[in-house]
């Protein structure tokens, strides 16, 4: 993460970082949005809508399309991006490198 060049969103309460969410690539006519992570204590507040729908903003306000990857069985996050409007349109198969020796 590059935040000296990177966008990124976050959600307080009185000074307190509860959440954040970021363009993780802006290219011209998208952007990529991810890193949407809101802390336990303080879900089912709207802060994970509210972080994504900024980034959405910021790509529409640059005249881009915005898209994001999420895991297939992280259905609290699809649920919330189907809520935005995002729908799936293709899956992939993530493969991992075996653990550190």
């Amino acid at each position: 993460v590059d935040l000296a060049s990177d966008l990124v969103w976050g959600a307080f309460d009185r000074g307190e970082l509860l959440g954040v969410a970021r363009a993780q690539v802006r290219l011209p006519t998208l952007w990529v949005l991810g890193g949407v992570y809101v802390a336990p204590e303080a879900r089912n507040r709207g802060l994970g809508l509210g972080l994504t729908a900024a980034g959405i903003q910021a790509a529409y306000a640059a005249r881009a399309r915005a898209g994001l990857w999420v895991r297939e069985d992280n259905f609290e996050a699809r649920d919330l991006y189907e809520a935005l409007g995002f729908r799936t349109v293709e899956r992939r198969v993530w493969i991992e490198a075996p653990a550190l020796p």
